[in-house]
């Protein structure tokens, strides 16, 4: 069994993990001076923590998972391209060809673009690996 000081945000993403702590090099009571920020919790598991690969769920350690497959759909409209991902999970924040970043709660995004070309969008969700969706227009 492993023991983990694990400091994360309110939405599970963990910030740092400290294996086999102790009351001086993980103070839970210092923990209490970040609550409006961040939460602290002490974990032990048989699995290997990393920020990488685990989140924070209802005080519950959880590994991250593969994005559930996103469908893509264009619909050419008189020379406008109506560009619609969806099966996007909620709270999902998501990067856009242009850098704009958008929260998804409802399942789906939709955007027009004027011309064809490959347009980029980076899906980032706390309980996902990173997804990169590449729409052909």
């Amino acid at each position: 069994m492993n023991t983990y000081g694990v400091i994360y945000e309110p939405n599970g993403f963990i910030i740092s993990i400290l294996k086999d702590p102790s009351a001086s090099t993980f103070p839970i009571d210092t923990c209490d001076t970040l609550t409006n920020e961040y939460n602290c919790q002490v974990f032990t598991t048989d699995e290997e923590l990393t920020p990488d690969s685990h989140y924070v769920d209802a005080e519950t350690v959880r590994q991250v998972q593969d994005f559930p497959a996103i469908t893509q759909a264009v619909v050419n409209e008189n020379g406008e391209y109506t560009i619609t991902l969806t099966n996007i999970p909620e709270e999902t924040l998501v990067t856009w060809s242009d850098n704009f970043v958008s929260e998804e709660n409802d399942g789906f995004l939709e955007c027009v673009v004027a011309f064809p070309d490959k347009y980029r969008f980076l899906l980032k969700n706390v309980r996902y690996f990173p997804q990169e969706v590449v729409v052909n227009v």
